[in-house]
């Protein structure tokens, strides 16, 4: 099960450290945040650049949320896992992973290498302005597709995260 924990800006890569040097691999079995391949144009020249995909976001993968959830407690940076509801009921605390669609399309398309990045996708547009995915995740995402920015190089993608929709900005190659 995967969860998502909110983390200071600019934090995420010490926050990863931080949560794999202090939780065993057994209560946490991933932790990562993932990063977007974009293609930008810098002083005339396209330079490739790496961002990240979820600013101020982390995500983990636990069996044990409880259990998780105390000891990310202790770890000396300003954290927060969503997703957590104190049940008056009970006097216990409910945990929400991600949803699995959720988890679905976000695995679709980082899981192509092991550092969790979403490489550019190819695309051709032909003489009438017509746009075609040819390869990359885009291909996962092609109804998810709202908008082609050909002169940004992205392409706006609407998923739902947290159980809201929002638009995701995934980098494209254009190739002629």
């Amino acid at each position: 099960m995967y969860y998502v924990i909110q983390v200071s800006p600019n934090e995420e890569r010490k926050t990863v450290q931080l949560i794999k040097n202090a939780i065993s691999r057994e209560l946490c079995t991933e932790c990562f945040f993932p990063m977007r391949n974009i293609r930008r144009k810098i002083r005339g020249e396209l330079m490739d650049i790496r961002e990240k995909l979820f600013p101020g976001y982390v995500f983990v993968e636990s069996d044990n949320p409880k259990k998780l959830y105390e000891e990310i407690k202790k770890i000396p940076r300003l954290t927060k896992l969503l997703g957590v509801y104190y049940d008056e009921t009970d006097g216990e605390f409910d945990f929400v992973e991600l949803p699995t669609h959720e988890i679905a399309w976000l695995t679709q398309i980082i899981s192509v290498d092991d550092d969790k990045t979403v490489p550019l996708s190819q695309v051709t547009v032909d003489a009438h302005g017509n746009i075609q995915i040819v390869s990359g995740v885009l291909r996962y995402l092609a109804d998810r597709v709202i908008k082609f920015d050909l002169h940004k190089r992205i392409a706006k993608v609407q998923v739902k995260f947290q159980g809201k929709p929002i638009v995701l900005h995934l980098g494209i190659e254009i190739y002629s």
